[in-house]
């Protein structure tokens, strides 16, 4: 069946562009154009949406819009690597700090030789795994505009490394009166 069917059993008429609002018909051609952005001719979407009833306002508003999403992409695409990079160097140096403390034996009685070391260790990296990976979605979902896209840089470092300081502080707080205890 092409189309849903109603209640006496036939299908529904296929309704024509011109039938809807006006918004929904220019977010209908404008995600057609963007969709399709790299598997036709601009030309060919056009003439598309044209045969089917969009008028040419509409799929030049579209077109625009395409357009500007383009450059945003692009304008983007070196800020959100670049911020990839902060992020991948910020955790891992933290996770070599915490590595090198924990992994330190201070004296002979210290809760390292207990194996206290070793496992706060696994338990921080598994949660900065989890952070990074949250933080790393972040930087992938954001889609600042090419005016902005340098400005934006801070934005997107903002939960990665807010997320960083909150599973690092918590791992200090909680195993740093075991791990770094004086001697007795």
């Amino acid at each position: 069946m092409t189309g849903s069917p109603e209640p006496g059993g036939a299908p529904a008429p296929r309704r024509t562009a011109s039938e809807f609002d006006t918004a929904y018909r220019q977010m209908q051609v404008r995600e057609y154009m963007w969709v399709n952005r790299d598997r036709f001719t601009e030309e060919a979407l056009a003439a598309a949406a044209q045969a089917a009833g969009y008028t040419p306002e509409e799929i030049a508003m579209a077109a625009r819009s395409v357009a500007k999403r383009r450059a945003d992409e692009a304008a983007a695409k070196p800020v959100r690597a670049r911020a990839r990079r902060y992020v991948l160097g910020a955790y891992a140096i933290t996770f070599l700090v915490f590595a090198i403390a924990f992994l330190r034996p201070n004296t002979s009685d210290a809760l390292y030789y207990q194996g206290m070391g070793t496992f706060a260790l696994g338990i921080l990296g598994i949660t900065m795994l989890i952070a990074l990976v949250l933080g790393l979605v972040w930087i992938g979902g954001r889609r600042p505009s090419a005016e902005r896209a340098e400005a934006a840089l801070g934005v997107m470092l903002s939960v990665p490394f807010v997320l960083l300081v909150v599973v690092a502080g918590l791992c200090l707080a909680t195993t740093g009166p075991y791990i770094f205890a004086p001697a007795a």
